[in-house]
């Protein structure tokens, strides 16, 4: 026996983890993630609002399938540990992540974190720079979080139980040095590595492990070398998986999640066969195969394709998610229909229920191109509430600022920008322009 648990789940996609938490009435306890992703990406607050109240029924109708799009809030893979920070689960996060990806720079690590998580103390993303024992400390949701490798992670003690949760795409690696692409495992011996984590964490209240496969993050090649473990814990759980987790059988559907995984991989040729075939194959005519058909298309530079198969998707049902519509305003701006772009991308903000700042600082950009400075302003505004580190924001103020005269605030902006950003070099710049508007003004 690998781990020594209480409870154990296998599940098709990630976010599924949460439910069966919820089920445990978990609460405070510490989380070892051992993942080559950090879940933590913006949720809608009704789904807060699920945890928060245990209402696991809710929930499950809320929990979005990793590329099927609707215009209904949620969560999916991409977010759903952010759920459990934000509702007091989890009083402190352990990060495990492979080896090939380790942040050797905690600048890479502060811009990864500015983009993708929902909510998080400022000060505390501006001292992940200070490491110790091979570990990064920062605090999200009011939760303490520690990024460390599976060597640096110090052995848990006996008596207390904690979580364990397990993406099997930590043990796979990818490959793009080839025009193709290719896949590898990480570690020659897989089930060592599985022993040294199960030695590490010695006592598992709940241990749930994601396959991952819909999303193209571990080939189905890569599960015989899963077997030995994934079959112990299925023979825990085989009552007690979630029906809806089950992987479907339908051609077409298959030959989608295909085209998802080799898009993932930027194999665009062969996502773009995946995709007609699922097309061809498929007695319904689904949004969301046109929608993939529509970015594996603009990709490929093939613009009047991309444009086609956007109207083909918006003529579908349920296709009207705020995802959806700001790539789509995303494609159309590259396409030159820079009104029509920020018509989708308004239409994408009101859709928003995550209340996302890629949403908001997707149409501030827009709004720049167009030249529509107060405008672009308003939204950088928003876009501070749901980021306030967002550099790109604070600079887009300092700009139209300017371009009114107004000094004081220009400079102030130029100032936060210089103090939030990442980037050093841009840092340098932005606190030169703040000292010579403020010289003016004397």
């Amino acid at each position: 026996m690998y781990f020594n648990s209480n409870y154990s789940y296998f599940m098709e996609n990630h976010s599924t983890a949460i439910l069966a938490w919820i089920k445990h009435g978990i609460h405070g306890m510490r989380c070892v993630h051992v993942d080559a992703h950090l879940d933590v990406g913006w949720v809608s607050n009704e789904a807060i609002r699920c945890v928060s109240h245990s209402r696991s029924d809710r929930l499950l109708g809320m929990e979005r399938d990793c590329f099927l799009h609707t215009k209904e809030g949620g969560f999916d893979v991409s977010c759903w540990l952010s759920l459990a920070l934000s509702s007091g689960m989890i009083r402190e996060l352990v990060w495990v992540i492979p080896d090939e990806l380790w942040f050797t720079d905690a600048t890479v690590l502060q811009h990864m974190l500015a983009k993708e998580i929902g909510s998080i103390n400022p000060d505390s993303l501006m001292q992940i720079g200070i490491q110790s024992n091979g570990r990064y400390h920062f605090v999200a949701y009011d939760v303490e979080i520690i990024v460390c490798r599976l060597d640096d992670l110090p052995t848990l003690a006996a008596t207390e139980p904690v979580i364990l949760d397990i993406d099997l795409d930590y043990f796979a690696k990818y490959r793009s040095s080839s025009s193709t692409g290719n896949w590898s495992l990480s570690w020659r011996n897989v089930e060592a590595l599985v022993c040294r984590i199960g030695e590490k964490v010695p006592r598992v209240e709940i241990l749930t492990i994601a396959a991952s496969r819909h999303g193209g993050y571990l080939p189905e090649s890569f599960y015989p070398y899963f077997d030995y473990f994934i079959e112990e814990v299925d023979d825990v759980v085989k009552n007690e998986v979630w029906d809806r987790n089950a992987i479907s059988v339908d051609m077409g559907y298959r030959m989608y999640t295909k085209a998802c995984g080799l898009l993932h991989r930027k194999r665009m040729h062969a996502a773009m066969t995946a995709v007609l075939s699922a097309i061809e194959v498929s007695d319904n005519e689904f949004g969301a195969y046109f929608y993939l058909l529509a970015v594996v298309s603009d990709a490929l530079g093939q613009r009047s394709a991309a444009e086609s198969a956007m109207e083909k998707a918006m003529s579908c049902n349920d296709m009207e998610s705020a995802q959806v519509l700001n790539d789509f305003a995303g494609i159309h701006c590259r396409l030159g229909n820079l009104d029509y772009a920020v018509e989708l991308q308004i239409q994408a903000l009101s859709a928003d229920l995550t209340e996302s700042a890629i949403v908001s600082g997707n149409l501030m950009s827009l709004y720049c191109r167009r030249g529509d400075w107060e405008s672009a302003q308003a939204m950088a505004r928003v876009t501070l509430l749901r980021q306030p580190f967002n550099s790109e924001a604070l600079v887009v103020i300092a700009t139209a600022a300017q371009l009114r005269n107004d000094r004081q605030l220009a400079a102030q902006a130029w100032r936060d920008a210089s103090q939030v950003t990442f980037d050093r070099k841009a840092s340098a710049r932005y606190l030169d322009r703040c000292s010579r508007l403020e010289k003016r003004m004397l």
